[in-house]
């Protein structure tokens, strides 16, 4: 009966969510109280495995099979309930392991974020020389590839968000951060793409313009002579 209570605590608790921080922290508690039941589980074990020899040694022999049947499969019971519970705490330890590494990831990318709209804010303003435009371009053309590059993660940490929310039955703080930095990128993505088709078709324009207003001073130029 003893067992099959703390299988059942230990069943409750694989069950529990790990989508948080917080659920990982109740998780480990729980598991670690079970844990330190383990002592006094191996006692009993012991115990009622020499009780039961004591039985033997005092039992007709017809009854020897039975006995034995019942501390071998008293045994099993707590071999596999002891394997549970290590299986437990190393899924929950790698669970630690995997949520703080997507929060330190989700970190980095809202400073790389903050970052390029930083440099996109101050490249953004339209510009009227050839090689002003022409620098301008070119900043944004670097902007573009840094976040491409960046793409190669954002789509990894989407694809984890999404692993965590189908996991959980509600939203928590951090999973709304990760989704307003996600959605802070693609924003910026869009921004980048936009702006930069933008400057290059006013480019080629006022490239075309300049080309077309040589072609007429030198055609009038020519008339005069």
């Amino acid at each position: 009966q003893w067992i099959e209570d703390v299988s059942n605590r230990l069943s409750t608790a694989q069950s529990m969510s790990m989508s948080t921080q917080a659920d990982i922290e109740i998780k480990i508690k729980t598991i670690n109280e079970l844990l330190l039941v383990k002592d006094e589980g191996f006692n009993k074990v012991h115990n009622i495995v020499e009780l039961g020899q004591s039985v033997l040694a005092n039992t007709a022999a017809s009854g020897h099979a039975v006995i034995v049947a019942e501390i071998q499969d008293l045994q099993s019971q707590w071999s596999q309930l002891v394997a549970r519970l290590a299986e437990s705490r190393v899924e929950v330890d790698d669970s630690i392991s995997k949520w703080s590494g997507f929060l330190d990831s989700i970190n980095q990318l809202q400073l790389n974020v903050q970052s390029m709209e930083k440099i996109f804010n101050a490249v953004a303003p339209i510009q009227s020389q050839s090689n002003e435009k022409r620098a301008q371009i070119d900043k944004l053309r670097n902007l573009d590839e840094k976040i491409r590059v960046e793409k190669i993660e954002v789509e990894n940490l989407k694809a984890k968000l999404q692993t965590i929310l189908l996991s959980s039955a509600s939203q928590n703080q951090s999973t709304l951060q990760a989704q307003d930095v996600l959605g802070q990128f693609d924003s910026l993505e869009t921004k980048v793409k936009t702006l930069l088709q933008e400057r290059e078709l006013q480019f080629n324009d006022h490239k075309s313009f300049r080309i077309a207003q040589e072609n007429l001073g030198q055609y009038i130029q020519r008339c005069k002579d």
